[in-house]
């Protein structure tokens, strides 16, 4: 008997794998409570519930009344409409591989009652394959050429990320952002893509929401001058080839001598609440 329960419990343990990579993403509200979520990809995984990964369907289960966030393709349902069904509510989902290029969406629910919330990474192994990766509130129909309710904008995925920012819902729900339960509850909804840096660099012209900003000189070792005037910049922010947040300033010259080599990733935010994203290489 011992051997044969033993035996079952090897079999059982067998049939969940090790995806190639995950990270978990934590969710505050102003007043502390928090949340996780697991996100990850594999070549062997799907856009829905894969149990081999360990992922569990908890669509059965009631929201929390003050703070929940969960994954689910509730949105992807809601292209016409604002009232959403959902097929799963999950708290981990591992996503098939695509590498170059982006994977597939992570749709994130966020539940609050008590807004702002702040997102933040403790850990994140980044690699050539998702080394450009983002949580973000803008429509994923354009990512960087359009606004969004919520002042998040784009947090770049990398150890020790973080972002606080407002609800995807401003006024009346919006179908781009958000939609509405059966129980009806106005859902914001955030996104999630995996993507490597070369793939998202090289179509950040596509996506300006804006012309072209100059930046000069581009490379650059010390300084770098940003071909706008101060009165029209609200913030600049510049991330390094794993999302992490290395400098920002509202002034249009930057000092960079500190900066390693390599590729950057600068986001110029305008005090018309646009944003241009441009790369430079600092030399």
């Amino acid at each position: 008997m011992k051997l044969l329960l033993s035996f079952t419990f090897i079999s059982l343990f067998s049939l969940i794998y090790s995806q190639e990579f995950s990270f978990k993403i934590y969710f505050e509200d102003a007043i502390g409570n928090i949340d996780s979520l697991e996100v990850g990809y594999d070549d062997m995984a799907s856009d829905s519930i894969d149990g081999t990964f360990g992922e569990i369907n908890i669509i059965s289960t009631p929201l929390n009344d003050t703070f929940d966030v969960r994954i689910s393709d509730a949105w992807k349902y809601n292209m016409l409409s604002l009232q959403a069904s959902a097929t799963f509510h999950t708290k981990k989902q591992i996503i098939q591989k695509n590498c170059p290029g982006y994977s597939s969406l992570i749709n994130v629910d966020i539940h609050c009652l008590n807004w702002p919330v702040t997102a933040y990474v403790n850990q994140y192994l980044a690699d050539s394959c998702n080394n450009g990766s983002f949580l973000t509130s803008f429509n994923p129909g354009g990512w960087f050429d359009v606004g969004s309710p919520s002042d998040l904008g784009i947090m770049w995925l990398g150890s020790g990320s973080s972002a606080e920012f407002s609800s995807n819902i401003q006024g009346a729900p919006h179908y781009y952002y958000s939609y509405i339960n059966n129980n009806n509850d106005s859902i914001p909804v955030f996104w999630i893509t995996f993507v490597d840096q070369q793939t998202i660099i090289s179509n950040v012209n596509e996506y300006d929401i804006t012309e072209e900003v100059s930046i000069f000189p581009n490379p650059a070792s010390d300084n770098i001058e940003i071909g706008l005037s101060n009165s029209d910049i609200e913030l600049i922010r510049i991330f390094n080839s794993q999302g992490k947040l290395i400098k920002s300033s509202k002034e249009n010259i930057i000092n960079i001598s500190s900066c390693i080599n390599g590729l950057y990733l600068i986001e110029i935010n305008l005090k018309n609440n646009e944003r241009v994203f441009q790369k430079i290489i600092k030399k």
